[in-house]
């Protein structure tokens, strides 16, 4: 109820008070993406502090921000193409961790210092869905080339987890380009590529409760479910 924030890439972000004033602005540099595709990641806001998610052809990085000032906290570079992922803020055990998924490695980042906690890779290109969490267990996904979903177990993942067992179960295929999974209860539901065929799975088995199934007098889907 204080303020708006306007995020447009290389234009800068913009923070505004509910009356229209500018309170401050940043300007993170010029972001060259793959394929001209645009600069449509979303920045996150936890408590006081906004992290965004910088990954493009160049010089990519993670930063936070104080959301009253626009003050650096931390920044940390990322050996990333571009992604457009939003990052996820989870509290694990009484501390806050980042969540990014991304091309090379999926990664995550201590919320206070943006020191890397553990990283994996296994997702394919373009990563755009926004990850999920709930009960100690992080859902990545993506659906452009090589399409993957994997379910990581904070409790075991530190450092490199590549092939580790703290990936509790894992897809390769019906997984989404653009839009982000849901998860409710104990169930997962995701769509496949950018068309309207919904899969609903176990979250803590990876069984299948349906799906790929057609969703009637539907096609290109790029909206995430709720």
């Amino acid at each position: 109820g204080e303020y708006l924030y306007a995020f447009f890439g290389s234009q800068g972000l913009y923070c505004l008070d509910m009356d229209g004033n500018l309170k401050w602005e940043k300007d993170f540099g010029k972001m060259t993406v793959k394929n001209s595709f645009g600069e449509g990641t979303s920045p996150t806001i936890y408590g006081n502090t906004m992290i965004i998610n910088w990954d493009h052809e160049g010089d990519s990085f993670i930063v936070a921000l104080n959301k009253k000032t626009g003050k650096e906290i931390w920044r940390n570079e990322r050996s990333e193409q571009t992604s457009w992922s939003t990052p996820l803020v989870i509290a694990h055990k009484g501390k806050h961790q980042v969540v990014i998924g991304a091309s090379s490695k999926t990664r995550s980042y201590d919320f206070e210092t943006g020191k890397l906690i553990w990283e994996c890779s296994g997702l394919g290109s373009n990563v755009i869905p926004m990850p999920v969490y709930a009960d100690g267990i992080v859902y990545v996904m993506s659906g452009h080339r090589r399409p993957a979903l994997q379910a990581i177990v904070l409790d075991k993942a530190k450092g490199d987890i590549t092939g580790s067992d703290a990936i509790l179960w894992s897809l390769a295929g019906d997984t989404p380009y653009v839009s982000s999974p849901l998860l409710y209860g104990d169930k997962l539901y995701f769509l496949k590529d950018r068309n309207g065929i919904l899969s609903c799975y176990d979250a803590k088995t990876g069984q299948v409760h349906f799906g790929p199934e057609r969703l009637e007098g539907m096609r290109r889907v790029y909206a995430s479910l709720v």
